[in-house]
């Protein structure tokens, strides 16, 4: 069996090599059930590289359900860079790492709403995002050669069976990892050394408790009301804007029958039942099917649709007028906005 600490060095070697040779360094995607300690173990590998040598490295998240690059019913990636390691005051920050559970800070994300926070509500959505974020890291890589040495840390979901194990193959094969660490299930280990990718195993992390589905739901009402808030303690008033109907556009990703378009964009009429919905906004495009492959700028929360006035109040993580008024609408609610 394998360790966490010899899948680092092998890591670090490909890295270092990736470095010498300017090519692109391991992609490594890490597989496993609910609560086996995948996300844990993604951050460990990034603060060893992080720690040890001060490259900047690229984390993509691939779980909708908890959102670890932005809110819920998101997926995303970012860059992980050591200059926020500077503002660490420890001669050991190997040993500082361990003791904070290896905190990170991303900087520069991008991020596709799905718009929910089960895959099984929208499969095809979650399977073009997926294609869309593996093209976009690409193409990050390509333009900074000592980010590219780095290569790319991957998690992923805890839906591991049926439809699941599918989507994570889907992943897999966007993604093209070099190594796929699966953690705390044999099964799904015997059944990916018959697929066409190099597979470890490593036992499900003693330190990880199993959650319930409740505390899952409050940890991601807790995230949703950190991105509003700006994370400041003391919690501050949530900024609220007013906006005219008319000057909004809403729209919804759509399933289409196009081998070419699978995906389409259908404008929304606003409804009072939006209520509550949290809503992506996009930069202005010429061309609306260009919402289906381009990131998003933010989230905003809509507080309450006024339809004799013609008003939306939208709740914002920033003071000031929002910075378009082209928004896609979602499944995911956040209540006490």
């Amino acid at each position: 069996m394998e360790s966490a600490e010899s899948v680092q060095a092998l890591l670090t070697r490909q890295r270092d090599d990736a470095a010498r040779s300017q090519s692109r360094g391991p992609t490594v995607l890490i597989a496993g059930p609910t609560d086996a300690g995948k996300s844990s173990l993604c951050r460990k590998l990034i603060w060893k590289e992080l720690s040890t040598k001060k490259r900047p490295i690229l984390f993509a998240d691939l779980d909708i359900g908890q959102g670890e690059v932005s809110i819920p019913g998101t997926i995303g990636a970012a860059v992980i860079d050591p200059s926020f390691l500077s503002q660490i005051d420890t001669p050991d920050l190997e040993a500082f790492g361990e003791e904070r559970l290896h905190p990170i800070v991303m900087f520069n994300p991008f991020v596709y709403y799905v718009g929910h926070t089960s895959m099984s509500e929208k499969e095809w959505l979650y399977q073009w995002f997926i294609k869309q974020l593996a093209a976009r890291i690409a193409e990050k890589q390509s333009s900074d050669a000592n980010l590219a040495a780095s290569g790319v840390v991957v998690n992923t979901c805890g839906w591991i069976e049926g439809r699941g194990y599918r989507l994570l193959l889907d992943g897999i094969r966007s993604f093209r990892p070099n190594l796929v660490i699966v953690m705390g299930d044999h099964k799904l280990y015997e059944q990916l050394l018959h697929e066409s990718v190099s597979v470890v195993f490593l036992p499900r992390s003693p330190l990880v408790q199993t959650r319930s589905s409740s505390f899952r739901r409050q940890a991601r009402l807790s995230k949703i009301r950190d991105y509003f808030s700006r994370n400041l303690q003391p919690p501050m008033p949530f900024f609220q804007v007013q906006v005219g109907i008319d000057a909004i556009k809403f729209y919804r990703f759509v399933q289409s029958n196009q081998p070419r378009h699978l995906v389409q964009v259908k404008r929304e009429h606003i409804v009072e039942t939006m209520a509550q919905k949290i809503v992506a906004m996009y930069a202005a495009l010429a061309n609306d099917q260009h919402l289906t492959s381009a990131k998003v700028l933010g989230f905003v929360c809509i507080r309450s649709i006024d339809l004799i006035s013609k008003t939306v109040v939208f709740v914002s993580p920033c003071a000031g007028p929002l910075p378009s008024n082209s928004f896609v609408v979602g499944q995911v609610e956040w209540i006490e906005g």
